[in-house]
This record gives C-alpha cells, sequence and structure tokens, in this order.
C-alpha cells in the first residue's frame, strides 16, 4: 500500500518479513473487497489505518511446486498494489510475520534488499506523475 499524499521523507511503508523489505500484504478474508483487504492487511502489520483508494499494479507470480512423490505443479499468485489516502496512527508492528515496519525513503529501499524489483525505479517515476494509471507488471516465475 503506497500512501497517496506522503512528504518526500516517507513515501513508501515497508515490512521486513526476513530476507528482504517489501510492502505489507496478504490474502483476502471472507466477502471483503480487494480495498478492504489491503486497508486491514495494513493495520496488522503495521498500525496505521488508511483509506484504500485504487489498485495501481498488478504482478502475476507463478510459483513451481513439487512434493516427494508428487508431479510438479505451478500455483499462480495475483499480488495487487494498492494507493492509500491519508495515513493515521504511529507504526507499531504486532504480527509475528513482520520483523520491523518503517516509512523507507528511495535511497533508503536502494540500499536493502526490497521486494518487488519495481521498488528501484519504476515505483518511483509513478509517484512523481501520482501513479497515472494501473500497470500489469507481467509474470515471474519463481522456483
Amino acid at each position: 500500500m503506497v500512501e497517496a499524499h506522503a512528504p518526500e521523507s516517507r513515501p513508501a511503508v515497508g515490512g521486513m518479513t526476513g530476507r528482504y523489505w517489501n510492502f505489507p500484504g496478504g490474502g483476502l478474508e471472507n466477502d471483503e473487497s480487494v480495498l478492504e483487504g489491503a486497508e486491514r492487511e495494513l493495520l496488522e502489520e503495521t498500525g496505521l489505518a488508511v483509506s484504500a483508494e485504487r489498485v495501481i499494479y498488478v504482478h502475476e507470480v507463478v510459483h513451481r511446486l513439487s512434493y516427494p512423490g508428487a508431479r510438479e505443479r505451478p500455483v499462480r499468485q495475483i499480488e495487487l498494489y494498492v494507493l492509500a489516502g491519508e495515513v493515521e496512527g504511529r507504526i507499531a508492528v504486532d504480527d509475528p510475520d513482520v520483523i520491523a515496519a518503517r516509512f523507507m525513503t528511495r535511497d533508503e529501499i536502494a540500499a536493502v534488499p526490497a521486494y518487488p524489483p519495481m521498488l528501484a525505479d519504476l515505483f518511483w517515476r509513478d509517484l512523481a506523475h501520482a501513479f497515472p494509471e494501473m500497470r500489469f507488471l507481467g509474470t515471474h516465475y519463481v522456483g
């Protein structure tokens, strides 16, 4: 989730989940909409409350999973990145899957392992233009 009206010093929220920094996220619950799920995930993982505005990126990831004695089968995951309105609250991590969370600048993200790779460049170009359109980031194969 990206804050729409963020000052330059805090354009992105990152969460450390082990190997890399990434945007907060997770799956939808019950009858949640994508925007409701994004708001809930951000609150759960960072303690921040926002109003989700719209989807800005769609990213497809195909994982090739194989189990002993079973045939390899692909699992498709669709990642949706959401633009948020004003942020309320203070960062407070209370999620066992999140090691840390903080707002990060372009230089800070460039200095750490971050996912998805678009954080290095495309994200910042689009941020400068207020994310003018929803973008498909492509399909990436893992494993």
